[in-house]
């Protein structure tokens, strides 16, 4: 069996390339970065205002060595906002049309 087999056994939705392989990881693995992330931008605020969910995905990939694409990274943040860990503010249907806060 090749590596290429074994991949698609695989039933996660997030691969990651970490010390020369492929790693299956959780599809929350970033949460605790995006709330991290939130948190950091909401307090450099001079008020609690709701950030552009763009700006949010922007700070995460500028701050990552490793590439992350831009989408998997807002459904994440929407998935977060459909659990209620976020206020929303604007239309999810893309980075730049919406606006979210921690409740």
């Amino acid at each position: 069996m090749n590596n290429g087999t074994l991949i698609q056994k695989k039933t996660e939705v997030l691969r990651i390339w970490n010390e020369r392989r492929i790693v299956a990881l959780p599809e929350d693995y970033y949460n605790a970065l995006i709330l991290a992330t939130v948190e950091k931008l909401q307090k450099e605020q001079e008020s609690n205002e709701y950030i552009l969910a763009a700006q949010v995905v922007g700070e995460i990939v500028a701050g990552m060595d490793e590439f992350i694409d831009y989408f998997f990274l807002e459904y994440r943040i929407r998935q977060l906002v459909y659990k209620g860990v976020f206020e929303i503010k604007g239309v999810p249907k893309s980075m730049r049309d919406y606006r979210i806060k921690l409740k």
